[in-house]
């Protein structure tokens, strides 16, 4: 059996043990408290320094330093969150404090919402739904760690991320990119003149680095803020639609260190194409003094179509579904104590079809439609939050959720096997019409605790859990017939260490949690249920500003994810307990340093690394990890503004992602080095691009 390297090199811990200590003695510098901000699961803004819980947020500055138009760029400084690119385009696959988790349900892992809003209807995730986010237009980003369904409802296990839509108060601006592979994007952000009404928009094209693998992807966003007597009311609009042809796996051993076999794509027919729409228009009403009501509405609609180039028999799927919803909650505050009570509904019809249109060597893959039908699900939930300050350096924070989900399918199909009579071993199975429900209570109890001004104690302990997602409870593989799907529950706990004030950030948690009847998909795409598993770690971030010219940030997380059981099928071995799970790096660290060389130029370096994970749960079979640098030389002044990106300067060979299913090495492979310029002007002008 191949194993990980248990111990990082003895650089590796040279500089993971410099960047701590540096960001630890940094803490003699004193200066005042900053205060920031995030969105409380009582959907109201608190500081960001109460918190009982794990918070990253990726501000303004951030934002515009990372310039993403992928998730993976965005994410890679926050600890504890790996989003890997998939094939091409806007495709990935996302762990926080987690696996990466494979299967049309891995998304029900943790919850992505915009606005405090999942962007999917319950029952109706999809893994690569941070795309439909206005990432690349956001005020802020908030990343919740750990259990968070008491915050953010069912399927918050392992935490939450909150995309903030821009507001009408935010810089306006005009920009336009140009670069390598056929690349350009517009973006804008413009308000009226009493700041009333705003639009947002990034417009972007790529030709894609590997063979037809390009996309187009336009996001769209309109908002305004009214009066109406006691009431106020902001509502927003947002659509975003994308187009893209896929690049899939490149097979075989290693076959990511082969430059020529990287760019090419063995299925260049696949593709992916998507339309989002999403509207919500939130209400608020100040009661008395002490009391305030906040009711939002909001409609989704999405539907996507994409060839399944990931699994042998190449079939097409069609999905979609629309949703109608309200949350709602009255809050009521004194000199020491916050209280609010919750309401929420939620109404998604949606469907299915999976459809093959070639004959495949094999009669239990037969041609035709697979899948067709549809599912009603329906989610009402209720809420209970208290913040109360004891003392005022002792903070309790409580929250509680109780919520059920029902669904009502109906299969379009005969029911039973896909296959002509006679066929043995049938991969596709399909239940008959049914009625399902689950209903589970979440809760999370935190305390907070003063050191000084600027320096907070802080633990909490909770319980989460998620919902069966439609497709995994209507979409049956052999030799299922039909699983009793259960909830799946993760209790966890977390103690951390903050401190905020003008000079320097910094914090450092230690996790231990523990997850029941999960369900995960093993190496031949069955949804296998009743596994336990363990989740333990630490990780930090800082941010200091150790002199007038030079600034350090850094990130690490240490994290291990094993079985705690055997599920029957999940392995090719039967014993599987106290195994890693796979695709689980065992270490993530970003070091980001950044010299201001003089009033106007800059210079910045990214070095991160992803350590060594398993391929399978028998952990046979292993990706070595990889290091990748990036620098970054910029220039500016009040009108204008340069920047030349070097991207993976070492020129390394790397695997975005690796895998291994159906008996076979599969990678998303890693670009290799280019270089990028960008040259910007406020409502001018913004090139970038160009490849070694």
């Amino acid at each position: 059996m191949q194993t990980a390297p248990s111990a990082l090199p003895l650089f590796t811990r040279c500089r993971l043990l410099s960047t701590t200590a540096i960001a630890f003695l940094s803490l003699h510098i004193y200066a005042q408290e900053l205060e920031t901000v995030i969105v409380s699961g009582s959907k109201q803004e608190t500081r960001l320094s109460d918190s009982v819980v794990s918070i990253s947020v990726v501000d303004a500055d951030k934002l515009a330093a990372a310039n993403a138009d992928h998730p993976s760029e965005l994410f890679a400084s926050v600890p504890g969150v790996w989003i890997s690119r998939g094939g091409s385009g806007q495709e990935h696959l996302s762990a926080l404090r987690s696996p990466v988790f494979t299967g049309s349900g891995a998304c029900a892992a943790f919850v992505v919402a915009q606005d405090s809003i999942p962007v999917r209807g319950p029952g109706f995730c999809n893994v690569n739904q941070l795309a439909d986010t206005f990432f690349e237009l956001a005020d802020r980003v908030e990343v919740y760690r750990g259990p968070a369904s008491s915050v953010f409802g069912g399927d918050a296990l392992f935490g939450a991320i909150n995309v903030l839509s821009p507001t009408a108060n935010d810089p306006q601006y005009l920009s336009g990119e140009i670069g390598a592979h056929d690349f350009a994007r517009l973006k804008f952000h413009l308000s009226s003149r009493d700041k009333t009404e705003q639009v947002f928009a990034s417009l972007s094209s790529d030709g894609g680095w590997r063979q037809h693998s390009a996309y187009q992807l336009q996001k769209i966003g309109v908002g305004r803020d009214d009066t109406f007597g006691h009431w106020n009311s902001s509502s927003t609009l947002l659509i975003d639609r994308l187009q893209q042809d896929s690049a899939g796996y490149i097979e075989g051993p290693d076959a990511y260190l082969n430059t020529e076999i990287s760019k090419t794509n063995p299925n260049p027919n696949a593709y992916r194409n998507s339309l989002a729409i999403r509207f919500t228009n939130r209400f608020s009403h100040e009661l008395s003094d002490t009391s305030s009501l906040i009711i939002n509405p909001y409609l989704r609609f999405d539907k996507m179509d994409f060839l399944m180039h990931f699994v042998p028999w190449q079939a097409r799927e069609e999905n979609g579904h629309q949703s109608v919803g309200v949350q709602s909650q009255i809050q009521f505050e004194s000199t020491t104590v916050h209280q609010s009570i919750g309401l929420e509904a939620d109404i998604s019809s949606g469907y299915l079809r999976e459809i093959q249109d070639r004959d495949f060597h094999l009669d239990i893959f037969p041609p035709g439609k697979h899948y067709d039908f549809t599912v009603l699900s329906q989610q009402t939930a209720a809420s209970y939050s208290l913040d109360w300050n004891i003392r005022p350096d002792f903070l309790v924070d409580l929250r509680a959720r109780l919520e059920r989900l029902s669904y009502r399918y109906n299969n379009l199909l005969d029911d039973g096997y896909a296959c002509e009579p006679g066929v043995e071993n049938c991969r596709f199975y399909r239940p008959a019409d049914r009625s399902d429900s689950f209903s589970s209570p979440s809760w999370r109890l935190g305390v907070n605790y003063s050191l000084s001004s600027a320096s907070r104690l802080y633990a909490n302990t909770g319980r989460a859990f998620r919902s069966p997602q439609a497709v995994e409870m209507y979409r049956l593989q052999a030799p299922q017939e039909f699983s009793h799907f259960r909830n799946t529950h993760l209790q966890g706990s977390e103690i951390g260490w903050r401190i905020e004030k003008k000079k320097i950030y910094a914090q450092l948690d230690a996790f231990d949690m523990h997850l029941r009847d999960g369900v995960y998909q093993n190496t031949q795409r069955e949804y296998l249920t009743g596994a336990s598993s363990s989740h333990r770690g630490v990780e930090f971030e800082t941010t200091a500003t150790l002199t007038s010219q030079f600034t350090l940030s850094a990130s690490l997380s240490r994290a291990r994810h094993r079985y705690q059981n055997s599920p029957q099928s999940l392995g090719i071995n039967s014993y599987i307990e106290g195994l890693d799970i796979d695709t689980a790096p065992h270490t993530l660290y970003a070091i980001m340093p950044k010299w201001h060389l003089s009033r106007k130029w800059s210079l910045a370096a990214n070095y991160s690394y992803l350590g060594p994970y398993f391929l399978n749960p028998e952990n046979t079979a292993v990706y070595p990890g990889h290091h990748l640098l990036d620098l970054t030389i910029s220039r500016s002044d009040t009108r204008w503004s340069a920047q030349l990106f070097i991207r993976n300067l070492l020129d390394t060979r790397y695997a975005e992602r690796a895998d291994y299913a159906f008996g076979r090495y599969r990678y998303f492979p890693g670009e290799e080095r280019n270089i990028e310029f960008r040259l910007e002007r406020k409502m001018g002008l913004a090139v970038h691009g160009g490849s070694l």
